[in-house]
C-alpha cells in the first residue's frame, strides 16, 4: 500500500511511496503526529539523483523488518531537499554543529517539535568498518530518548545554540581592506592541488565559486599563479572522468583525487557554474578545448535537460537501473567491437584497457593522452565519440529529475546568457530567454517567486536564491540583450528581498523569507556551499545594478551585505569568495555603454566585441538612443552620433570618448585588460 508519500510531485518522494516505511512528508501533520504521540522524529533527506540514497533505500527502507522498528519507535519524515532546501539547510548545519561530515542521505533523529539532537549521512544495513548498522541505531536512539527525553530536548538546545552561533550575520566589521581579500585568495591558492587542480585532498568536488575567486583575484592582481590554478583544474576535470566525454556536461564530483572516476549524477547547478566559468577564463585565454567543452555541455544541457516548457529539468541520476555508473561505463572487448581498428587509437586516448580503471569496467577519461595528437587523430577521435554515444543512447538511461528549480535555473539561465553572447550562439540566447520565461510565467504568484515546480504544480515557497539567482539571469539578459524588462525584474526581486529577507540588524539577506513556515532557526548565511551563496549573489547583483542603474543605494546595500559577514573572514576566509568577489567588483567595475539601435549591426558588432573582450570587473549596457539614462549614471547625456552607434568606456565619474566601431573598441578594452 502507499504511505504518505503517495500524493507528493517530487520524483524522489514518490521513488519512496511503496516503501514498508510510513513516510509523511515535511509538514504540520507530520509534526502534530509526533506530539501528540509523544514520539521522536527519524528525518531522512536525500534526491533523486543520489547514489547512496538509493542504496540506503535498498538495504534499509524496502526491508520489512527495519521499516517495522522506524514505524514503532519514530515518526518519519522523508524530504527532497531540492525541493526543501530551506528544511535541509537547518538540519545540514545541524549535522555540522554536532561536529560530523555533512552529506546525504542525510538522517537526523529530532525531538517531537522538531529539534534536532542525533543524526549521521548513510548507515549501512550491517556494520561495515567503524559504521553502526542501521538497525542497531534506531535500536540505540529510541532506547536512548525514551529513557531519557530530557537529555535529548538538552542535546538539541545546545546544537541550537551551535547552529545560530555559525549561521547569523555579525556585522561586527565596518570595512573591508583589499589586503584581507587578497590574503584571502593566496590561503586558497595554497590549498590548491599542484598537481591535479581543485582543493588537495579526496573527494574532489569543482567548487566553481572558489575558482571564480580565484581567477577574478588573478586577474586584478596579475598574480599569474592564481590564474594558472585555475586553468590547471579546469584542464585537469575536462581530461578526466568527470566529464562525460560523449554526451557532454560534468559530474557532481570525482571520489578520487585526479578527477578520474567520477560520482555519476549530473546537477545542473554544476554544470552552470563551469560554463560560466570556462566562459570568462576563454576570453582571455581562447584556447579550443575550453570552448569545445562549453560547447558539448551547452549540446548537452538542450539535448537532455531541457523540458518542453523551456525550462531546465535539475539532474540525471548517478544509477542506471540499480548499478551505478553503468550508462557510461565500457570494456575493452565492447569498444573493440563497435570501433573495429579506431579502437587502438581510441582506448590508447582515453585509456580503456582490460583491466579497467572502475570497478572491472572504463570511464572514458583523456588524463593519459599524448599531448602531440594530429588535427587528422582528433577527427579520428571524434567519428569514434559519435559511434559510442549513438551506441551508448541504447542502454537504459539515467532517470531525470523534472523538477524546475528557480534558483539552479537562475544559474544556468545567467552562464547560457553570457556563453551566448561570447560565442555568438543566437541558439542558447533563445534558450535561456525561454527558461526565464517560464520560470516567470508559471512561478510567480502575486508576486512571490516560488523555489520549485513539478508536473503543473508550485511545490515550495522561496529561498533567498532563488531570488538572487533569477535577478543575477535577469541582469544577465539585459546586458546581453538591452531589453529593459530585464533589469526592472532583477530591480523588483531584489526590491522583494529587501522587504521580506533582509536581517534589518545586520543588513544581509535571511535564507528564507518572513512569510516561511517557521522552523528551529532562521539561516543568515554567507558561505559558498557547492553553489554560491545567496548573499554572495546579491551582494553582485546590487554592486550591478549600481553600476547599471548609477541608484546608490544599491551599493549601500550591496556594501552592508558584505560587511555584515566581514568579521569571518580572517576565520572562514575564501569559504567567503563570492562576497569577497563582489566587494572587489563594488569598488573596481568599468562600464561599458553602448547606444544604438538593438537591431543595428553595428550595435551588435560592438555588444558582441564588448562582451569578448571585458574583463573580470566590467558592466555592459545596450542603451537603445530614444532611453535617457538617469542623471547619477556616468553616462548621462552621451548619445548616438548622427544615427551610428556609439560605446562608450566609464570608469568612476568620467567616461571615454565615442567608439563607434568593433575594432577601436576591441583595442581599447585590450588596454584595460592589460592594465591588471
Amino acid at each position: 500500500m502507499p504511505n504518505g508519500l503517495a500524493r507528493a510531485k517530487s520524483p524522489y518522494l514518490r521513488q519512496h511511496e511503496f516503501n514498508p516505511v510510513q513516510w509523511l512528508p515535511w509538514g504540520e501533520e507530520a509534526l502534530e503526529r509526533a506530539q501528540r504521540e509523544s514520539k521522536p522524529i527519524l528525518l531522512s533527506i536525500g534526491y533523486a539523483a543520489c547514489h547512496w540514497c538509493h542504496v540506503m533505500a535498498r538495504e534499509s527502507f524496502e526491508d520489512p523488518d527495519t521499516a517495522a522498528l522506524m514505524n514503532r519507535h519514530f515518526v518519519n519524515i522523508k524530504v527532497d531537499r531540492e525541493e526543501r532546501p530551506d528544511v535541509d539547510a537547518v538540519y545540514l548545519r545541524a549535522l555540522q554543529a554536532m561536529g560530523k561530515r555533512a552529506g546525504w542521505p542525510l538522517t537526523m533523529f529530532l525531538t517531537p517539535t522538531g529539534k534536532p539532537f542525533w543524526g549521521g549521512t548513510y548507515f549501512p544495513r550491517v556494520p561495515r568498518g567503524q559504521q553502526l548498522a542501521f538497525r542497531d541505531v534506531l535500536v540505540q536512539i529510541s532506547d536512548a530518548y525514551y529513557s531519557a527525553p530530557g537529555a535529548a530536548e538538552a542535546k538539541a538546545a545546545a546544537v541550537i545554540a551551535a547552529l545560530i552561533e555559525t549561521t547569523q550575520a555579525s556585522g561586527k566589521r565596518t570595512e573591508l581592506s583589499p589586503e584581507q581579500i587578497i590574503a584571502a585568495a593566496k590561503e586558497l591558492l595554497r590549498n590548491i592541488d599542484r598537481e591535479n587542480g581543485g582543493l588537495q585532498g579526496t573527494p574532489k568536488f569543482p567548487y566553481s565559486a572558489l575558482l571564480r575567486f580565484l581567477w577574478n583575484m588573478g586577474c586584478r592582481t596579475r598574480n599569474e599563479e592564481m590564474k594558472a590554478a585555475v586553468v590547471l583544474t579546469l584542464n585537469r576535470m575536462i581530461d578526466g572522468g568527470i566529464f562525460d566525454h560523449l554526451g557532454g556536461g560534468f559530474a557532481r564530483y570525482s571520489i578520487d583525487a585526479r578527477w578520474l572516476v567520477p560520482h555519476f549524477e549530473k546537477m545542473l547547478y554544476d554544470n552552470a557554474l563551469l560554463v560560466h566559468l570556462l566562459t570568462d577564463v576563454w576570453r582571455a585565454k581562447p584556447v579550443d578545448a575550453f570552448r569545445d567543452i562549453v560547447d558539448r555541455t551547452v549540446g548537452w544541457l538542450l539535448r537532455e535537460m531541457t523540458l518542453p516548457t523551456g525550462a531546465f529539468a535539475c539532474s540525471l541520476d548517478a544509477e542506471s537501473g540499480d548499478e551505478e555508473g553503468g550508462f557510461y561505463l565500457w570494456d575493452d572487448k565492447e569498444i573493440d567491437r563497435l570501433l573495429g581498428p579506431d579502437s587502438l587509437l581510441f582506448k590508447r586516448v582515453y585509456g580503456i584497457t582490460r583491466e579497467g580503471n572502475f570497478e572491472h569496467r572504463n570511464v572514458l577519461n583523456r588524463l593519459s593522452a599524448p599531448a602531440d595528437l594530429t588535427v587528422t587523430e582528433e577527427v579520428q577521435l571524434a567519428r569514434c565519440r559519435a559511434v559510442l554515444f549513438r551506441a551508448r543512447s541504447e542502454r537504459r538511461a539515467p532517470r531525470r529529475d523534472d523538477k524546475v528549480l528557480a534558483d539552479w535555473n537562475g544559474l544556468m539561465i545567467a552562464a547560457l546568457s553570457k556563453a551566448a553572447i561570447v560565442f555568438d550562439r543566437p541558439e542558447w540566447l533563445e534558450a535561456s530567454k525561454a527558461a526565464f520565461k517560464f520560470v516567470t510565467g508559471h512561478m510567480l504568484d502575486r508576486g512571490n517567486l516560488f523555489h520549485s515546480w513539478c508536473d503543473g504544480e508550485l511545490n515550495s515557497a522561496s529561498i533567498l536564491d532563488d531570488y538572487a539567482n533569477m535577478a543575477l539571469a535577469a541582469v544577465a539578459l539585459y546586458e546581453a540583450t538591452g531589453g529593459l524588462d530585464f533589469l526592472d525584474r532583477a530591480k523588483a526581486w531584489v526590491d522583494h528581498c529587501a522587504g521580506h529577507f533582509r536581517d534589518l540588524q545586520h543588513g544581509a539577506f535571511y535564507y528564507t523569507g518572513d512569510s516561511t513556515q517557521a522552523l528551529v532557526t532562521r539561516i543568515c548565511d554567507g558561505h559558498d556551499s557547492a553553489t554560491p551563496s545567496g548573499n554572495g549573489i546579491m551582494a553582485q547583483v546590487l554592486a550591478r545594478l549600481y553600476y547599471l542603474t548609477g541608484d546608490d543605494h544599491y551599493r549601500e546595500q550591496a556594501e552592508t551585505t558584505v560587511l555584515a559577514f566581514a568579521a569571518n573572514v580572517d576565520r572562514d576566509s575564501y569559504q567567503l569568495s563570492t562576497l569577497l568577489d563582489a566587494s572587489q567588483f563594488l569598488t573596481s567595475a568599468v562600464q561599458i555603454v553602448i547606444i544604438g539601435e538593438r537591431a543595428n549591426p553595428v550595435t551588435k558588432a560592438l555588444l558582441h566585441a564588448a562582451h569578448r573582450h571585458a574583463g573580470v570587473d566590467h558592466v555592459i549596457m545596450l542603451v537603445d538612443p530614444r532611453i535617457k539614462l538617469g542623471s547619477t549614471h556616468p553616462a548621462a547625456g552621451k548619445t548616438a552620433h548622427n544615427g551610428n552607434p556609439a560605446a562608450y568606456v566609464c570608469s568612476g565619474t568620467t567616461c571615454s570618448a565615442p567608439v563607434f566601431d568593433a575594432q577601436t573598441l576591441n583595442q581599447a578594452l585590450d588596454v584595460l585588460i592589460a592594465e591588471y
